[in-house]
């Protein structure tokens, strides 16, 4: 606490004015770390294309997720749960599930726009989320330092994406997905033709 309030630059007492302990401070900080994170990447455009919505949302999320600062705050959120468990929880009600509420919001107004077909609208949103930490945020977190490149966290961005709508798209959002693929890709290239 002592340090704290040196980085701080106020009194140890001031610090005990507002919270009782050390580990209602940490609470208190990591809570504040998950709730900002939210804030940020879980601002989702109700009236926005799904799939385009989706795809800005497992890009933000991934590279909050990757910054240093929040690396260290999940690595010693995992150290201290089992002796502080209450510190575990509000870790994951304020970044995990919070994330979850905000998507599945989300997802309940794409549902009833007709855009997705999902029984259970809260498990949809924890498989998308963990899919954009598998292989880039899981092995971070254990101790691999190796910064992903934008084209790997590409590449999860998308597989997780197109993962989740082929699973919980319905078809009338499948048919226009489709059928904008097809005129994309018969679009003539405007480019003018070489000369022979």
């Amino acid at each position: 606490m002592g340090e704290i309030a040196r980085a701080a630059g106020v009194s140890k007492g001031t610090l005990y004015v507002y919270f009782d302990s050390k580990e209602d401070l940490f609470t208190a900080l990591v809570t504040d770390e998950c709730t900002r994170t939210a804030e940020a990447c879980f601002d989702l455009d109700p009236d926005g294309p799904s799939e385009e919505t989706l795809q800005g949302l497992a890009s933000r999320y991934i590279h909050a997720m990757l910054e240093p600062s929040h690396l260290r705050t999940v690595r010693m959120v995992i150290g201290v749960a089992e002796k502080l468990p209450e510190i575990g929880r509000a870790f994951l009600q304020a970044g995990h599930v919070e994330g979850v509420r905000r998507l599945s919001k989300w997802l309940q107004v794409k549902i009833a726009q007709g855009e997705f077909v999902i029984e259970d609208v809260e498990l949809a949103a924890w498989q998308f989320m963990l899919g954009c930490q598998s292989k880039i945020i899981v092995p971070m977190i254990f101790g691999d330092n190796a910064r992903p490149d934008a084209t790997i966290i590409g590449n999860v961005v998308d597989q997780t994406v197109r993962s989740f709508m082929s699973a919980f798209a319905s078809k009338k959002q499948a048919a226009n997905g489709t059928a904008h693929g097809a005129a994309a890709a018969e679009t003539p290239d405007p480019s003018p033709a070489s000369a022979d």
